[in-house]
């Protein structure tokens, strides 16, 4: 419940992702849920779009069947194409108006928009899970799909040009996938036991605590 539509697209994607490792498993259904899970992504926030075709890399690189993969980008691309056709009847709008507020993709939003990632990343002490990602394992298909994602999400916020709004809720949604990497390098750090554990602890406690310590976490508030 935290306000705008920031909490839903991270539910959705955090969905997605583990509706693909249904699929990866087999699980009945699987392709046509992910497909309403991207179609739902459109609708939600304009960059949702871009997530379009991922919902077919996502069902080929777990090996789903020519027919799931085809099954999952049809139903993704028909609940943004019939939200297309309703804007166009009603507005006569062909793109959605946030991105013509927003969007304008010169070289002065993509620096704040790098700037917004980087200071994002900052407040909230999210790199200090980053060497944790860096150990998780690269060999996993599971785990160079999540590095995919926290590396879009990135992406995608620098070329929105950030955000007006309180702290880096772009960069939110990304999150759940962010933690997922670094458990699991965390993960393999645990597994070599003695000191290591220690290590594996404190970059996700430090993550945690840190941000409480700084006074630009309560900015705006009393």
């Amino acid at each position: 419940s935290g306000g705008l539509e920031t909490a839903v697209f991270a539910l959705l994607i955090l969905a997605a992702w583990l509706v693909a490792e249904g699929a990866a498993r087999g699980r009945r259904g699987a392709a046509a849920l992910l497909g309403a899970i991207g179609g739902l992504l459109a609708l939600t926030r304009p960059e949702g779009h871009v997530l379009l075709p991922l919902v077919g890399v996502l069902l080929w690189v777990r090996g789903a069947r020519p027919r799931q993969i085809a099954t999952g980008l049809v139903i993704a691309t028909a609940l943004p194409l019939a939200a297309l056709g309703w804007r166009v009847a009603y507005y006569g709008a062909w793109v959605p108006n946030p991105v013509l507020a927003k969007l304008t993709l010169t070289g002065a939003s993509l620096a704040r928009g790098a700037a917004y990632v980087a200071e994002g990343l900052r407040d909230d002490a999210l790199y200090l899970l980053l060497p944790a990602v860096l150990l998780g394992d690269p060999r996993a298909a599971r785990q160079r799909v999540l590095l995919v994602g926290v590396a879009l999400g990135g992406a995608l916020a620098i070329v929105a040009g950030g955000d007006g709004l309180y702290r880096a809720r772009l960069l939110a949604p990304w999150v759940p996938l962010l933690l997922l990497c670094a458990t699991s390098g965390v993960e393999r750090l645990w597994r070599r036991g003695g000191p290591w554990r220690a290590i594996a602890l404190a970059g996700p406690l430090a993550t945690a605590l840190v941000p409480l310590a700084s006074s630009r976490f309560f900015r705006g508030y009393t």
